[in-house]
């Protein structure tokens, strides 16, 4: 039950884990078969599977609806689709974190044909210039957008986002600036499946205000024995300054919106 507050310990580790190769995906947000000059306003995604020797296994295309990425649910959508890297024009700092933060690396400053980009990249010509958007919008300013998405966490980046067990394993000492909920899933959960749109209606109602993130178990199963967890959906509701407590099951929205009231 969510009122039963947990004490923190740390389950065995599995040990080491071993990791699989598998194609990379690259992701170029494309207007006219050039890249957007600026996230956001493309016509589709046009997204490429690498092989290991860097050549192009297949191409697709994913439609998207024209306004600012950063403001939309793109990232989470690219991210369940595999893409490893972002090749884009103009981008502010935020929708570059939000993306990072779903575990893609992103070059900003790219320009032309995507044809050519993609070859040219392959090849390593292609870098990061590390200038952000400075374009103003009716609705809002690039840089300063609130993360309205569920984030993707693996090990590096729940240690420094949310706890590092590593450093501190005795203590919980939280690393965040906002309460969290952490949602443990697995893809092939369907309890998880039908949760998942709540959790993304949920990100954007409270956008700038929490932090809810996501860890696949079968990807992070550290994480996931760091904290017992033995089934999922497993959430984890953390609050700024107290002690983080857990609930098991597909809990619908209602009860959701009311532990977000206690947490924020």
């Amino acid at each position: 039950m969510y009122n039963k507050k947990i004490k923190i310990t740390f389950a065995p580790l599995f040990g080491k884990f071993k990791t699989k190769l598998f194609n990379m995906k690259i992701a170029i947000p494309t207007k006219d078969n050039m890249v957007d000059e600026h996230f956001g306003d493309a016509e589709q995604y046009t997204i490429y599977t690498i092989d290991n020797q860097s050549k192009i296994v297949s191409q697709e295309n994913l439609a998207c609806k024209e306004g600012c990425g950063c403001k939309s649910n793109i990232a989470t959508t690219l991210h369940k689709l595999g893409v490893e890297i972002i090749l884009a024009g103009n981008m502010g700092d935020n929708a570059k974190n939000i993306l990072e933060d779903n575990q893609m690396k992103v070059i900003r400053g790219c320009k032309g044909n995507i044809d050519d980009l993609i070859q040219a990249y392959l090849v390593g010509n292609v870098s990061d210039n590390g200038e952000g958007c400075h374009h103003k919008h009716s609705s809002h300013d690039c840089g300063s957008a609130q993360i309205s998405t569920p984030i993707v966490l693996d090990k590096a980046s729940f240690l420094s986002k949310v706890f590092n067990y590593e450093a501190q394993a005795e203590k919980w000492v939280y690393e965040g600036d906002k309460p969290a909920i952490i949602d443990f899933h697995a893809t092939w959960c369907a309890p998880c499946k039908s949760v998942s749109p709540i959790l993304e209606d949920l990100a954007k109602e409270y956008a700038g205000q929490l932090y809810i993130y996501k860890i696949d178990i079968d990807q992070e199963q550290e994480l996931a024995a760091v904290f017992g967890i033995q089934s999922v959906p497993t959430f984890l509701f953390i609050p700024l300054n107290d002690t983080p407590k857990m609930a098991s099951g597909a809990l619908p929205k209602e009860n959701f919106l009311k532990i977000i009231k206690d947490l924020i």
